[in-house]
C-alpha cells in the first residue's frame, strides 16, 4: 500500500485566491512507489488535485479529514475512487469546508488498516492500571479497537479516547502475558453477484502484541471484566507480599459494594 502526504500542505481552505500550488513531503509508504498529491486553487472555491505515481489500470481512492488530530479514530474518510488511466490523475474538488486534509491511497495493494503499540514496548515490566497506548493509520473509517491479555477481553477504545487505554495487569497472574490490539474498519462494499454494485461491505482487521511481565503485590484470580450474581459474589486473589490491603467492590455506576481491610493471606473474598 502507497499512501499520499497526509501534510497540512496538502490541504484546502475555503475562501482565497487562486493559482496557488502546494506540495507535501515524502509519504510513509508501503511499496517502491510514492503517491503524491498537488492541489492547486482555481479560483475562490475551487480547486484541482493532481495525483502523481499512480499506477495505471489499478484503483486509487481519495481520502479526506478535517483535522490531522492523532486519536485512531480520526482516519482518513474514502470520498473519490477511480481507475488510474495513466501515471498521473487529476480530479476537481470544492472547497466548501472551512480546511480539508486529502490524502492517496492505491486500493489494489490496500491490505487494511496498520496498527502499532507505541507503549509499553516489549519486555517492560509493569503493574497496577497500565497505560496502554495505540496508533492506527488508514484510509478508511474504524470500526472497532479491541485490546486483550492473552484471549481475554479487558478493554475497548472509544474515539476521543486519543489511543490510549487503561489494562488492569492487577487483575491476572504474575509473570509474562502477551498483550492484544485488534482494529476491525468499516471496510468497503463488495459486488458480490456481478452488477457492479457493492452488496457487502468487505471489512479489513490488523493485529499487533507486545509481551509484558505482570509484576503486582496483590493480583486477581478470576477475572471478568463484568461481573453479575443474585447473591454473593467471590473474589479470588493472590497475596505475593503479606501487609494491610483494602478490598473494594463496585457496582458499574461507581456505587460502593463491599469494602473489606486487613492483612489477609492470598484467598477468597466475598
Amino acid at each position: 500500500m502507497s499512501i499520499a502526504p497526509p501534510c497540512d500542505p496538502c490541504s484546502t481552505n475555503g475562501g482565497g485566491g487562486g493559482g496557488d500550488s502546494y506540495f507535501g513531503p515524502p509519504a510513509y509508504s508501503y511499496s517502491s512507489t510514492d503517491l503524491w498529491l498537488r492541489i492547486t486553487k482555481t479560483n475562490s472555491t475551487d480547486f484541482s488535485l493532481d495525483v502523481f505515481n499512480t499506477v495505471p489500470g489499478t484503483f486509487h481512492g481519495i481520502g479526506a479529514k478535517s483535522s490531522m488530530d492523532t486519536d485512531p479514530f480520526n482516519t482518513w474518510t474514502l470520498v473519490s475512487v477511480f481507475e488510474a488511466p495513466s501515471t498521473n490523475y487529476q480530479l476537481l474538488g470544492n472547497a466548501s469546508a472551512l480546511k480539508r486534509f486529502y490524502n492517496a491511497v492505491n486500493l489494489d495493494t490496500y491490505t487494511g488498516p496498520s496498527v502499532s503499540i507505541v507503549s509499553p514496548t516489549s519486555g517492560t515490566t509493569v503493574s497496577g492500571d497500565m497505560p496502554l497506548q495505540i496508533q492506527v493509520k488508514d484510509i478508511l473509517p474504524l470500526q472497532t479497537i479491541k485490546v486483550y491479555v492473552g484471549a481475554v477481553q479487558v478493554a475497548v477504545l472509544r474515539a476521543g479516547d486519543n489511543g490510549m487505554v487503561i489494562v488492569p495487569t492487577h487483575w491476572f497472574p504474575n509473570g509474562e502475558h502477551e498483550i492484544w490490539v485488534e482494529v476491525v474498519n468499516q471496510g468497503v462494499p463488495v459486488d458480490t453477484d456481478g452488477d457492479f454494485v457493492g452488496d457487502d461491505v468487505s471489512a479489513f482487521n490488523a493485529w499487533e502484541s507486545v509481551t509484558l511481565t505482570f509484576a503486582n503485590e496483590v493480583y486477581m484470580e478470576n477475572y471478568s471484566p463484568l461481573y453479575s450474581s443474585s447473591s454473593s459474589l467471590s473474589l479470588w486473589y493472590h497475596v505475593t507480599a503479606p501487609q494491610d490491603y483494602t478490598f473494594e467492590v463496585f457496582r458499574t455506576n461507581g456505587m460502593l459494594l463491599y469494602s473489606a481491610s486487613g492483612s489477609y493471606p492470598s484467598g477468597q473474598t466475598s
